[in-house]
């Protein structure tokens, strides 16, 4: 008997698997990445926040530093908001002369010096200063609604230093020195403006801040109308007699050249802007 031999066939014992995703699992793919988004998003959004809030920190800071340049070529006399003017406000004699350039002009040359000068008699226009006027809070085109004149910066510099609005003092528009300042590290130099010049409120702030012993035209007081509070803020401000989140932060150079964040609420009182560190006028 002849045994016929046959290939063996050998069959694998593990049986095909499914390559499918089953609904259920996707869903749960779905909802950890959601949770994880949740988590995250808010953290970006944060630190970007922050990074921002550096930036102005930064841009101040620098501003500060040029200011102070400025006034050691002037005598110690800090920059005028706008220069060539003469004669008094409480008189109505104001008459203006010459190139009408307002302080970030007049500080540019210490910074960088500006592009161009379209605005009226000749100014630089924000656009055509440095960035470093501008917070990066803020967003939108510097072009846009052609506005004129060269007054326009996130930061405003302390009225009181400059004399422009002269509620109690009327002797005209002489800034004053670094002499006069009696407490330069309480005294504010500098701090982030609310655009309360524009009818849109399409500019990124105003060159000029107002104290609460200043009175803005709309009735309220001048830091309810002019300053920003543009960080951390839980209400946006979008007009001028909407006061700011006083628990918002305001980005500050103080005479004595040092920056700080400081809440609205802390930037209310008097002494902080008078040069005379009291709750007078200056």
């Amino acid at each position: 008997m002849t045994q016929t031999d046959h290939p063996i066939r050998r069959t694998s014992a593990r049986q095909p698997s499914s390559s499918g995703v089953t609904l259920i699992e996707l869903l749960t793919v779905v909802a950890v990445l959601a949770v994880i988004a949740a988590i995250l998003l808010p953290v970006l959004a944060n630190a970007r926040a922050a990074a921002r809030q550096a930036t102005c920190l930064s841009n101040t800071r620098q501003l500060g530093h040029a200011i102070a340049m400025y006034a050691g070529d002037f005598d110690e006399v800090y920059p005028p908001y706008f220069d060539s003017v003469v004669g008094s406000r409480c008189e109505g004699t104001i008459q203006i002369t010459g190139a009408r350039k307002y302080w970030p002009e007049l500080v540019s040359a210490y910074v960088a010096p500006p592009s161009g000068h379209s605005g009226e008699n000749g100014q630089a226009l924000i656009f055509e200063l440095s960035s470093l006027f501008i917070c990066p809070e803020w967003s939108g085109n510097l072009r846009d609604g052609a506005w004129p004149l060269g007054n326009i910066a996130s930061y405003g510099i302390n009225d009181h230093l400059v004399n422009w609005w002269t509620p109690s003092y009327c002797g005209g528009f002489v800034s004053r020195s670094m002499a006069e300042v009696v407490e330069p590290t309480r005294c504010l130099l500098l701090t982030e403006t609310f655009d309360w010049f524009s009818t849109n409120r399409s500019l990124p702030g105003a060159a000029l801040a107002l104290s609460s012993a200043d009175r803005h035209p709309s009735g309220v007081d001048g830091a309810t109308a002019t300053l920003a509070g543009r960080h951390a803020t839980r209400q946006r401000k979008d007009g001028i007699t909407t006061p700011p989140d006083p628990g918002a932060i305001n980005v500050t150079v103080f005479c004595d050249g040092h920056v700080k964040a400081v809440r609205i609420g802390d930037l209310t009182p008097l002494d902080l802007w008078s040069v005379s560190a009291s709750r007078a006028w200056p």
